[in-house]
């Protein structure tokens, strides 16, 4: 089951960051939580449930999940934001790890654009900032090269489409 956190804030943090920005589709709120604990470090976490809310039904993100075109370009400005307030070799990795599963997706349902899209999203946000993560950088692209020339191995190289 996927954990949602969802912060509490009080009104006045929320007015110095609203609007929130509409043209994202998916992700406004992670990119409006981003913005704000950038400038607000004074935050406390509470390891407990506080509410409980429904689970199943149709959701914006399961669309995404099963379309990834659906959301994508949200997803990546949301991301761009992150990366912008904050460009820790941390966050760059996990980021860099999300892109990816969303590359590997893209390539399972066969929509090779999108996948491309990942990559050149990585490529520009300089997420391969390593050695070792531009050497599986070339690994990646040359795979990929592979199943766009052969439409075939998208689900049998997954492995290797990871870092």
């Amino acid at each position: 089951m996927l954990m949602m956190v969802a912060p509490l804030w009080k009104k006045q943090v929320l007015d110095e960051f609203m609007p929130i920005r509409e043209d994202l589709h998916i992700l406004e709120d992670h990119e409006l939580y981003a913005r704000i604990l950038s400038k607000h470090t004074n935050y406390n976490f509470i390891n407990e449930e506080l509410i409980y809310y429904r689970v199943g039904g149709v959701s914006l993100l399961n669309q995404f999940y099963k379309d990834v075109t659906f959301g994508l370009d949200s997803f990546l400005e949301a991301k761009k934001t992150v990366l912008q307030l904050s460009n820790s070799p941390k966050i760059k990795l996990a980021i860099l790890k999300e892109t990816l599963s969303l590359f590997r997706m893209a390539l399972a349902q066969k929509k090779h654009k999108v996948a491309y899209k990942c990559l050149l999203f990585c490529k520009r946000q300089k997420l391969f900032y390593s050695l070792t993560l531009k050497l599986k950088m070339i690994r990646i692209y040359i795979l990929y090269t592979f199943v766009l020339l052969t439409k075939k191995g998208d689900t049998f190289f997954k492995k290797w489409f990871k870092v």
